[in-house]
């Protein structure tokens, strides 16, 4: 077992688990965390950043792209967050409330504040 293979996933969440044993699929072609962050165009600390320490919280739209086509794998499998395909029509309230969620993680991370009747505004207008 390599030492990649030993190391505790960060919240050991599905999307991570997912990633995890795709690039276990293909370790006999040499791929590993740091050939994965290489071949998306991160620095090399980047998966192994992703799964073991949740930094990122969720991998961006475009590197679940770029690493599904590498590793010819589900994208969607790649996230832990509810993805609303064209064919599901309108959000539910879980999605939403994820989306919300998140956005509002983002925000936090990020410095940024809407003042509640801000916020209020936006989602009755929308």
């Amino acid at each position: 077992m390599s030492r990649e293979a030993n190391k505790v996933l960060f919240n050991n969440s599905k999307a991570r688990q997912y990633l995890s044993h795709c690039i276990d699929q293909k370790k006999q072609s040499g791929m590993n965390y740091k050939s994965l962050s290489l071949a998306i165009g991160k620095s090399p600390a980047y998966i192994y950043q992703y799964l073991v320490l949740g930094s990122p919280k969720h991998l961006p739209e475009d590197i679940r792209y770029k690493i599904a086509q590498i590793l010819h794998c589900d994208q969607e499998k790649l996230t832990d967050l509810p993805i609303l395909s064209s064919s599901q029509g309108k959000l539910n309230k879980e999605h939403l409330s994820v989306i919300i969620r998140v956005v509002e993680e983002w925000l936090k991370d990020n410095s940024f504040y809407i003042d509640p009747q801000t916020k209020a505004e936006h989602i009755i207008a929308n």
